[in-house]
């Protein structure tokens, strides 16, 4: 058994009577009735109904009620009472649902013929159109025969205008290029020359064997001159500034004076109570 295809039921959303927009909650219709048309325009206190605006304008302005503000041309007054969907005049939800329900149904009308398939239509060609294809195809088949019979895949040039070069042959070189080659010169063949002269007017000879010379070995470098000895280097002894010299150069003044009995360092020698405390104490195990 196959499976039963589910039929969408139509539903009809919350929906604001003052300004025609849905809305997916009831909740959120209240909120936005309160803030959007039923909210005084002199304080900011904001009201559930249109008859609830109109006494707080009387009763705390001392003033008539301005008209509802955010509202549809004709839907500004107060004498409808309206308190989410309650309230609103048959005819208008009559006219809502049916204009909702008709969008709905071309808009699953439209799903439903891009869901399906194209429909090929199988027809009967005409016998003249088959004749006139079959003449096209003949004249593309014959103009294709007639170019391969005239030169293989080479394009057909204009009459009076002769190919570059005929099918087949070895394109010549271009200006400035050296001609191709197909392998290695045979042995004692001339070198290929260069088509431009070089900077002195003339190509030199070509070599008797067809080989170029060989280079000519380089000269040896000539030997460098011998230095010359060194001087010796002699430390110019100055004068000193006050004029007095120090005979001796094996010590100096501080060293002299430490080697005087005065300036002698000499250890004292330890007492006789600084070298018994340098001893070993007896321990309390001894004297049991």
């Amino acid at each position: 058994m196959g499976k039963k295809k589910r039929t969408q039921a139509f539903v009809l959303k919350p929906w604001c009577w003052y300004c025609e927009r849905e809305f997916e909650d009831e909740k959120v219709l209240l909120q936005h009735q309160k803030s959007k048309h039923f909210k005084c325009q002199l304080c900011p206190r904001k009201l559930n109904t249109a008859g609830g605006l109109m006494v707080h304008s009387q009763q705390v302005h001392k003033c008539e009620p301005e008209p509802l503000t955010n509202t549809l041309p004709g839907r500004d007054g107060y004498d409808i009472e309206i308190f989410g969907m309650e309230g609103v005049p048959t005819n208008a939800l009559a006219e809502w649902k049916a204009r909702k329900e008709q969008e709905a149904g071309a808009a699953a009308l439209a799903a439903a013929s891009l869901a399906k398939r194209p429909r090929h239509a199988y027809t009967v060609i005409p016998e003249a159109d088959l004749m006139f294809a079959l003449e096209q195809h003949k004249a593309l088949m014959a103009a294709r025969r007639n170019r391969e019979a005239a030169g293989g895949a080479v394009p057909p040039f204009p009459p009076g205008v002769a190919p570059p070069f005929p099918p087949g042959a070895i394109r010549p070189p271009l200006p400035g290029m050296p001609p191709p080659t197909l392998g290695v010169p045979p042995y004692g063949a001339p070198p290929f020359q260069p088509p431009f002269p070089p900077p002195g007017g003339a190509y030199p000879p070509p070599p008797a064997n067809g080989y170029p010379p060989a280079p000519a070995p380089a000269a040896a470098p000539a030997p460098l001159p011998a230095a010359a000895p060194a001087a010796p280097i002699t430390a110019e002894v100055l004068p000193p500034a006050g004029g007095v010299f120090w005979p001796d150069n094996d010590a100096t003044p501080a060293e002299k004076r430490a080697l005087e009995p005065k300036y002698r360092y000499t250890s004292p020698e330890p007492e006789a109570g600084e070298a018994a405390a340098g001893q070993k104490r007896k321990a309390a195990a001894d004297f049991l």
